[in-house]
């Protein structure tokens, strides 16, 4: 998923609010920031299926690979269990007992890579649709119980504002921020302390 002028791949770990790059995938395999923020821009709020297929069919078949790959990942990190593998199956229009659904829903996570780059019996958009729907469904279940005060995931910002990514793709310390680097950005120095002893000039 590299660019001719992009940023260098990230390697991510969860300890450090990072999003991970799956174990074992090569260098190569990696994607860079954009990508991973353009993956959170298409699950938020709903699941945006013609952009993620949109963006697979612009890719080579590594890149389709590593898009599968971090899909994977990322519905793990974010909790998905098997309700959210039965809302994934029914959104993405596929048997449960079929067989790409039983190779992914079954396989260890270690073995996951072998899996999507053998892709054996079953087609890469039935992957992709699968893997769409259960990062959209875990992604968007754990972004709805989010609040601006307790959340210190830096893709949960809010992606949606230009401002926000350009600032991610700016700050060497971007793992760092939240939703309340967004917030904050408002409030000049001392607007607590005002609104709280002054409430007479609010009303003015």
């Amino acid at each position: 998923m590299h660019r001719s002028g992009g940023r260098p791949a990230l390697c991510f770990s969860k300890a450090n609010r990072h999003r991970p790059v799956i174990g074992g995938v090569s260098q190569q395999s990696s994607m860079d920031l954009a990508d991973i923020i353009r993956m959170n821009q298409l699950v938020r709020h709903r699941t945006n299926v013609p952009g993620f297929e949109a963006w697979f069919s612009s890719l080579d078949s590594d890149g389709q690979r590593t898009l599968l790959l971090h899909l994977y990942q990322f519905a793990n990190q974010a909790g998905a269990d098997s309700s959210t593998y039965e809302s994934a199956i029914r959104l993405a229009g596929l048997r449960p007992d079929s067989h790409v659904v039983k190779s992914i829903q079954r396989e260890e996570p270690w073995l996951i890579s072998e899996t999507i780059a053998d892709l054996h019996g079953f087609s890469p958009q039935e992957c992709l649709f699968l893997l769409v729907h259960l990062f959209g469904v875990a992604e968007q279940r754990v972004y709805a119980k989010e609040s601006v005060l307790w959340c210190n995931h830096w893709w949960h910002r809010d992606l949606t504002d230009q401002w926000v990514v350009d600032d991610i793709l700016s700050d060497p310390k971007f793992v760092y921020t939240s939703m309340k680097t967004d917030l904050l950005r408002f409030v000049k120095p001392g607007w607590w302390f005002r609104l709280l002893t002054k409430p007479a000039d609010r009303a003015g």
